[in-house]
């Protein structure tokens, strides 16, 4: 930055100088100029007095060098947000990497260049303003972001997507937007070409198939793998919804493993990370799956298995089981502090929702899913805050593993007993209160 400056310094004397030359400048004299002078006469004009300067000849208007040739000079690009439609850009990039299934990561990446601004400069201004530029997406998408808790770092909903003639996915009209650049232009027309669920499905997807859905039939690969189309949503939206009304109490890890088996072109952890980054999309059509808070299966099964696995070092997050996932992702901690609680607990409900695949997967495999949940830090950085804190995150994950196991076998054991059995020994529960009544009134009575 000095160096630029200093240059630029150089160069502003360098024109004064040629433009009024000092009186003792060493420069020769006109008659001492006139023995230097060529015999034959050149060509090249005379400056003059209102002749053109080094200013002008640079790009500059007067005695000021144009914008982006200060910025050549100095090597110093304007910062994000120095511009007015900075943030406008950024909000734009953000909402349309979710319709078009990016990550936030490569969305910041596309905008390197635009409004001379690096993708390292993108990133920075977004990790460093994150809760506000969230608040903007969801507005500009029409929600009502959340006041107490921190907004989470994708909070995107996919319900508010352009409109097309051909596939209409909502009643509601969009939000008006503000105009933007052709290279956002060219953004929005791709967007709208790209395929997406008919709103007819959104009726269809609260419907239980009668029979297990059938797996895609066509893929699309795309330059990083397999792109996610129409048939690959219709069939999470219907394997989901069948296999939950089966089993309520299946996790969404369950499902995307079952669902890489029926549909081997994306993996159980590529599902997953799908469904969760489009999750606030899925919700409306899939049921609610079964969180950390549900008390549908055996409170005693859990609670044994929770006073076996109670070993508070004096540790806060040991003694943090019942907290809410939602509420962990929104309280995990941003690109520049440090990991906290809440961190540990999400990635530990990770690794152990994945189950013992994991202990197949290595660095890029395992992580990269988890910079696209959540994208305040790379797969490098998570994985480095993994070797980091392996000791207490590993111990996490052996409880949830062990509390996941527990409800399994609590569900098992229910299904277990047919529904018949179920009423007739709740039938004679019923019969043995009055029975036992009239034995003790007639013992009474005969005394």
């Amino acid at each position: 930055m000095n160096n630029g400056f200093n240059q630029l310094q150089g160069i502003l004397q360098m024109a004064a100088f040629f433009q009024n030359p000092p009186a003792n400048s060493p420069l020769p004299s006109s008659a001492q100029a006139s023995q230097y002078q060529p015999s034959a006469p050149t060509t090249q004009p005379v400056p003059t007095q209102g002749g053109p300067n080094l200013l002008s000849l640079l790009g500059g208007h007067g005695n000021t060098l144009s914008a982006p040739l200060l910025r050549t000079l100095t090597g110093a690009e304007a910062g994000v947000g120095s511009y007015d439609g900075d943030d406008e850009l950024l909000v734009k990039a953000l909402q349309e990497s979710q319709h078009k299934g990016w990550t936030y990561r490569r969305a910041l990446d596309n905008l390197h260049g635009v409004n001379s601004h690096t993708a390292a400069q993108w990133k920075d201004y977004y990790l460093d303003h994150t809760p506000r530029i969230n608040k903007l997406v969801a507005l500009q998408n029409g929600e009502k972001p959340a006041i107490a808790k921190k907004p989470r770092l994708d909070s995107i909903s996919p319900e508010h997507r352009p409109s097309s003639s051909k596939h209409p996915i909502s009643s509601d009209e969009p939000a008006p937007r503000p105009h933007s650049t052709s290279r956002n232009h060219r953004s929005a027309v791709v967007v709208k070409k790209e395929a997406r669920v008919k709103a007819s499905d959104k009726g269809k997807g609260r419907e239980v198939p009668s029979r297990t859905p059938s797996p895609p039939r066509h893929t699309t690969l795309s330059r990083k793998g397999y792109a996610f189309t129409d048939e690959d949503r219709r069939f999470l939206i219907n394997y989901a919804t069948y296999r939950l009304h089966e089993d309520p109490h299946l996790k969404k890890m369950d499902i995307s493993t079952e669902l890489a088996k029926k549909a081997p072109h994306h993996t159980a952890i590529s599902w997953n990370s799908h469904w969760y980054q489009q999750r606030e999309y899925y919700d409306q059509f899939i049921p609610r799956v079964v969180g950390a808070r549900r008390k549908a299966v055996s409170d005693k099964a859990v609670s044994e298995s929770e006073s076996e696995e109670e070993d508070d070092n004096g540790s806060s997050y040991h003694s943090s089981e019942e907290t809410d996932e939602e509420e962990d992702a929104q309280n995990m901690s941003s690109h520049r502090e440090p990991l906290n609680d809440a961190d540990r607990r999400v990635i530990a409900r990770y690794i152990a929702s994945v189950g013992s695949e994991w202990n197949n997967l290595r660095g890029k495999e395992r992580w990269e899913p988890v910079e696209s949940m959540y994208p305040q830090r790379n797969y490098k950085a998570w994985m480095e805050t993994y070797r980091n804190h392996s000791k207490s995150i590993d111990e996490l994950v052996g409880k949830y593993r062990r509390r996941n196991i527990a409800r399994k076998s609590a569900v098992r054991a229910q299904k277990a007993v047919p529904s018949w059995a179920k009423n007739r020994k709740r039938a004679r529960s019923d019969d043995d209160e009055p029975v036992s009544k009239r034995s003790r009134e007639d013992s009474s009575s005969s005394s």
